[in-house]
C-alpha cells in the first residue's frame, strides 16, 4: 500500500539490520568458541583476548562466504542458468 518509494527505503533498513545481526552473531559465536577452548583445552591462539576473537570471527566469515558462493554455484548448475 505504501508503494515503491517507501519499499526501497524500508528494504535498505532491513538490509542494514541483517548486516548488523550477522556481525553480532559472528562475534558472539567467536566469544563462545574462545571460552570453550579455554575451558576444555586451555588453548590460546594469540593473547587470549580480542585478537583471538578477531581470528575466529574472520575464519567464520570466510567459511560463511565460501558456503554462500557454493550455494549460488550449485543453484546455477542445477537450474541450467542464472537464478
Amino acid at each position: 500500500m505504501l508503494g515503491p518509494e517507501f519499499g526501497g527505503s524500508i528494504g535498505l533498513i532491513f538490509t542494514a539490520a541483517n548486516v548488523m545481526d550477522c556481525a553480532l552473531n559472528v562475534v558472539g559465536f567467536a566469544q563462545t568458541v574462545i571460552d570453550m577452548m579455554k575451558e576444555y583445552g586451555g588453548i590460546v591462539l594469540l593473547d587470549g583476548g580480542d585478537n583471538d576473537i578477531r581470528i575466529i570471527g574472520t575464519i567464520t566469515m570466510v567459511l560463511i562466504i565460501i558456503y554462500a558462493i557454493n550455494l549460488v554455484v550449485i543453484s546455477i548448475d542445477t537450474s541450467g542458468g542464472c537464478p
